[in-house]
């Protein structure tokens, strides 16, 4: 293989590859990626087995071919270059560099042992607008779970049917639920995808619609831009019945300002810290009345002006108040809407700026 290619693509293909590198890579040969010179571009492979990226850039290729390297060390070499041109040579498993007054070996591995993995997709492929789709994955991933005890709760609920798309994640205490209006191929399907692939399509801002392909014969499914393919495998198992924990009703209703809840939420946070995380709310004919409490540090309470409905006696209801300021970070518009029922059932959390988006926080049990 002898090829060349501008440092500022090389660059910026090695960082979106890196991302798929293990960090502790069960094989070798899992730690680097694979280079391929054919005909006018290079393909940079890497994976991690759970998902894959394929990214291409243009190239000068003088002699077609493909080596495995270290993806650290060829992503620091790089990223440490002048821009300009890079010349790349494989040698048996040896890749030559040259850049300027550079000039370097990298010890790689025989290309014949990377995995294969997918480079396009196919013919049941459909568009999604990728605008919309970063948008929600934007209100819907920080709701995902991490514990890896419970597989089906690390991803997000896509629900693909005639009125469009909907996407539900849940950590077990809330759960975000976002509605996208398109029209797709697919009218009755669910599919469970790990929060890792969604994280890097959500950095791919590009204007363009995203090509994507669920394959049920190998649980995986793909995600086709100009020059690249992502690819993760689908999680298996059986997501929560979302709507049968939503409520259908309301007792009190709850308009509040935004940045004065979010200015109130962290001004508890410091008292709340040592405390479980614990904030208290107590809604009455005045406002919302939010306090916190710690042994060390001591105690404090805010007033926050709301317009409430419903209200016919004083309710207090306790929340981990992280959860409440993630939420506050994701709404677009200036006011929040609360429903609540009473101080033990899930408080529901709604953008009146975005009638696609719903999110529901489920209360703490404390002592008195």
């Amino acid at each position: 293989m002898k090829v060349e290619v501008l440092q500022e693509k090389l660059s910026k293909a090695l960082n979106i590859s890196s991302r798929f590198i293990a960090n502790r890579a069960q094989l070798p040969i899992l730690a680097n990626v694979m280079l391929e010179a054919t005909k006018t571009k290079l393909t940079v492979f890497a994976t991690n087995l759970e998902m894959s990226s394929v990214v291409s850039i243009g190239a000068q290729v003088s002699v077609p071919g493909k080596i495995t390297v270290p993806s650290r060390i060829l992503f620091d070499i790089v990223a440490n270059l002048s821009s300009g041109k890079v010349l790349l040579e494989a040698q048996r498993e040896q890749l030559k560099m040259e850049a300027g007054s550079f000039k370097g070996n990298v010890m790689g591995i025989n290309a014949l042992d990377f995995p294969n993995l997918p480079t396009s997709l196919g013919k049941s492929a459909f568009k999604m607008p990728q605008i919309e789709l970063i948008k929600s994955l934007t209100k819907t991933l920080f709701c995902v779970s991490g514990d890896e005890a419970r597989p089906i709760l690390t991803g997000v609920l896509f629900v693909f049917s005639t009125n469009g798309l909907t996407l539900v994640a849940t950590d077990g205490f809330r759960l975000t639920l976002t509605k996208i209006p398109v029209k797709t191929a697919i009218k009755d399907m669910k599919v469970v995808l790990p929060k890792g692939i969604l994280i890097e399509i959500a950095k791919q801002l590009k204007s363009e619609p995203i090509g994507v392909e669920f394959n049920q014969e190998s649980n995986q499914a793909l995600f086709g831009f100009d020059d690249m393919v992502l690819s993760s495998r689908i999680i298996e198992g059986e997501f929560p019945d979302y709507e049968k924990i939503i409520p259908k009703t309301s007792k009190v209703t709850l308009a509040v300002d935004k940045q004065e809840l979010l200015q109130t939420i962290k001004l508890s946070s410091i008292f709340a810290r040592e405390s479980s995380n614990v904030i208290k709310m107590t809604i009455n004919k005045e406002g919302i009345t939010i306090s916190s409490e710690s042994e060390k540090t001591g105690t404090q309470s805010s007033q926050v002006d709301a317009k409430i409905e419903g209200l016919e006696e004083s309710l207090q209801v306790a929340y981990n108040f992280r959860f409440i300021e993630e939420l506050l970070n994701v709404i677009e518009g200036d006011l929040l809407k609360i429903e609540l029922t009473d101080g033990s059932s899930p408080g529901v959390f709604k953008d009146p700026k975005d009638p696609d988006f719903l999110h529901l926080i489920m209360p703490v049990k404390v002592q008195g």
